[in-house]
């Protein structure tokens, strides 16, 4: 499959929505108490209505597209290419790295990663020294896919659900160092 990103564009925010619904209960099980899913879902969802404008979709535009989307109760979405949506993210605060979100059909493909990569593209970009993050805890394939990107536990907190939350960084990286004079 082939991928690209985009800006959201308005026709985007029912699928983006529905990506949400169906896969935070599969990632929050056994984090947030499911008698306060739909709450969580809601606020989510809140918020992608107010940030759409500078998120950020990843599209499937290769062999495959919309193949993820086909199965039980999902949305299909045509994306502006053509192609099903594969995730989402946007940074909000200058810094801070919000809503990025895989669909369960995408995950393992490179979707994370290069929406990740934009995001800290996007920070780092407009000067700031740090990238930052949170995330739950216990949601240990996410915790352990930043660490394999080079983010590390700044501090950890207890989130309104009661579960730890780790606030995670990641600096700047260092420029390149130019090729020596003496060669």
């Amino acid at each position: 499959m082939q991928f690209r990103l985009r800006e959201a564009q308005p026709k985007d925010i029912p699928f983006l929505v529905d990506i949400v619904a169906r896969t935070m209960p599969e990632v929050y099980r056994g984090i947030v108490p499911a008698e306060d899913m739909p709450e969580r879902i809601d606020e989510v969802n809140s918020a992608l209505l107010l940030q759409w404008p500078s998120i950020r979709v990843c599209e499937c535009t290769g062999n495959g597209a919309g193949a993820a989307h086909t199965a039980g109760d999902a949305l299909l979405h045509p994306g502006g290419g053509g192609g099903a949506l594969a995730g989402m993210v946007n940074v909000v605060s200058g810094s801070h790295i919000s809503l990025l979100w895989v669909d369960t059909g995408y995950r393992r493909q490179g979707v994370g990663r290069m929406l990740l990569e934009h995001a800290e593209s996007v920070i780092f970009a407009a000067g700031h020294a740090e990238a930052s993050l949170e995330v739950y805890k216990p949601n240990v394939r996410a915790v352990q896919f930043y660490v394999a990107h080079g983010w590390r536990t700044q501090e950890e907190f207890v989130g309104r659900v009661g579960a730890m939350v780790l606030r995670m960084v990641k600096p700047r990286p260092a420029p390149p160092m130019p090729p020596s004079a003496t060669g």
